[in-house]
């Protein structure tokens, strides 16, 4: 049997994301990071989140450029840098990835755009999965065509 306090929990989480969806934070009832950081890149960037059924990119900017927004919630069980499955890469469906970082409590960490091209260049094919998966993290933070959006790189 679930406890009580397990009860209580579930609907405490319940009655959140529920007010999450009311307010537009969260548009689907699965797990609420990917939404939030959708919700998070287009209020930092400024973009328009793009239709649910929408293929290959998740927000449009001003300038008609198409983002696929990727998040992680790093957690102490949990803090790889492996990025969500990229279907189609070669397709360029979107002209810039962006990189959204949680920290466990959801804190706002990291923001950081990336060009297809280079998203091209790094991520790799996975047969199993028909998908590409970026890892974030070494060479690809180094190169000098991504950014650092929120907080501001300060270059010394």
């Amino acid at each position: 049997m679930i406890s009580k306090k397990t009860e209580m929990l579930l609907r405490q989480y319940s009655t959140i994301m529920r007010q999450l969806r009311i307010q537009g934070i969260i548009r689907s009832s699965n797990n609420p990071v990917a939404d939030l950081g959708e919700y998070v890149a287009c209020e930092v960037l400024e973009l328009k989140r793009a239709p649910m059924n929408a293929r290959g990119y998740d927000a449009i900017g001003k300038d008609g450029k198409r983002y696929e927004v990727k998040s992680r919630r790093h957690t102490p069980e949990n803090s790889t840098s492996q990025m969500g499955m990229i279907r189609d890469l070669q397709k360029k469906q979107f002209d810039f990835l962006i990189i959204v970082l949680f920290a466990e409590d959801f804190t706002l960490k990291e923001v950081w755009k990336v060009p297809h091209a280079v998203v091209k260049k790094y991520a790799k094919y996975k047969k199993y999965s028909n998908a590409h998966i970026l890892i974030f993290s070494g060479a690809i933070l180094d190169d000098r065509k991504v950014k650092k959006v929120y907080p501001a790189r300060v270059y010394k």
